[in-house]
């Protein structure tokens, strides 16, 4: 392969990488909305079947466990997943995530209440998924982000409604309090594990093991509570509904989701939940909503719809959203079929100096089923290749991605999965791994 960088014709693009984003949130605000149903669902097993809020939360893991796993056996073909330790540990956080922010949340309300403990956990995550990602994985926050986030936010809190009567100097209080702060962390924590997930297995297998992960964390704490596993008919239905819907079918929907909005644009567009919790109870229990909550449902809908908005630009900048093409010139030679290609230097010398002595040939591999487990929709138009010296030793091992010849280097498996998610997947440059001029 000639090392040179070749000049290009400006490409037509197509639809393939908005598409992907655009699937990415229809999916994730599904998630919320099936969720937002189970609000009525607990009510009425509180009501009339007597439950206690930790059996609930078990049972809706639990029972959802078969369902994940009958639905990864007919998507997949196969029962479980293969996984490497790290995957496993994955999904260790993302099935404990899970548990401890169920029984957070059952804890808060019964120190605080429902309103306080709705606005902290809820509207604290996406805080705190924020604070994690731009803090500990060295994302950057992005203005129309911190808009988005911050319209949400505030619709939410108009949309909940303040507590009028708060016993503050109650020492019960703050522990509440705390416990509610914690419900958001660990909120977020699941969120984050939910998306590193998508670099481990199909979101069918990782929820299933996963969420058993977290039923069996939660077992011990129903035995305390008194696990209550006698219902009527009806109310076995209706946890039958949770898991199926609002648990296995709306989870693995979430999971399929971060991948086109990333763990904060999830983490905001799931604040959608306690509005469909609020219109259903407006209109199943009679509930009365005032006009201030009525402000914070346009405000909380504006804050979702500026997240996903993308505006048209004429020209491309760096660091936007490149387009996928079926093509491009090089003024002689046209590259066809594929829509990205991703070649890895993986060139050897005696002395030692290249970059396969750098790991590259066995990154590139990871690449290659890195990509597979991502993306499987894009299979077949994104191809990872090996290659010859590329000429650009003394920026360390790198990776060229055609047509749109951009240049990064790397270090471990961290930075390649930057790269696929970012460019392959979604079509966004990887500023901080980019080589800006290429020898």
């Amino acid at each position: 392969m000639d090392s040179a960088n070749p000049t290009q014709r400006p490409v037509t693009p197509d639809s393939s990488s908005g598409k992907s984003a655009r699937d990415g949130w229809a999916a994730v605000l599904t998630a919320a909305t099936l969720w937002g149903t189970t609000g009525i669902v607990f009510h009425a097993l509180g009501t009339s079947g007597g439950a206690n809020a930790v059996s609930i939360s078990f049972l809706r893991l639990a029972l959802s466990v078969p369902f994940l796993l009958v639905m990864a056996r007919i998507r997949v073909g196969t029962w479980l997943a293969p996984l490497t330790m790290r995957g496993f540990l994955v999904l260790i956080g993302l099935g404990l995530g899970m548990a401890a922010y169920q029984l957070t949340y059952v804890l808060a309300i019964e120190r605080v209440g429902v309103a306080i403990s709705v606005l902290i956990s809820i509207c604290g995550a996406p805080i705190f998924v924020a604070l994690i990602s731009v803090v500990w994985l060295g994302e950057r926050l992005q203005a129309q982000t911190l808009v988005a986030l911050v319209t949400a936010i505030v619709g939410t809190v108009l949309l909940v409604g303040l507590p009028t009567e708060v016993n503050q100097n109650s020492h019960g209080f703050w522990i509440g309090v705390a416990i509610a702060i914690a419900c958001a962390v660990c909120q977020a924590f699941y969120v984050l594990a939910a998306r590193a997930s998508g670099s481990v297995c199909g979101p069918m297998h990782a929820g299933g093991i996963g969420f058993a992960i977290g039923a069996l964390a939660l077992l011990p704490f129903g035995l305390v509570e008194g696990l209550q596993l006698s219902y009527s008919p009806g109310g076995w239905a209706m946890l039958l509904y949770v898991a199926a819907v609002p648990t296995a079918i709306a989870q693995t929907l979430f999971l399929s989701g971060l991948k086109g909005t990333g763990a904060i644009g999830g983490a905001i567009a799931s604040l959608l939940e306690p509005l469909v919790s609020t219109v259903l109870a407006v209109i199943l229990l009679h509930e009365h909503m005032t006009w201030v909550g009525v402000l914070g449902t346009v405000i909380l809908l504006s804050g979702i719809v500026i997240i996903q908005w993308t505006p048209k630009k004429t020209s491309q900048a760096r660091g936007d959203i490149l387009p996928c093409t079926d093509a491009y010139h090089d003024g002689t030679h046209t590259m066809t079929f594929y829509q990205r290609h991703i070649f890895f230097c993986t060139n050897r010398r005696e002395n030692g100096d290249a970059c396969d002595h750098h790991g590259a040939t066995e990154l590139c591999a990871y690449a290659k089923r890195r990509f597979a487990e991502a993306a499987p929709h894009l299979a077949g138009q994104i191809r990872v290749n090996r290659a010859g010296c590329l000429s650009q030793c003394e920026y360390g091992p790198t990776v060229v991605i055609y047509p749109e010849a951009v240049w990064y280097t790397y270090i471990d498996t961290k930075d390649i999965d930057e790269i696929v998610d970012e460019h392959l997947v979604n079509g966004r440059i990887v500023q901080r791994l980019r080589i800006d001029s290429p020898n």
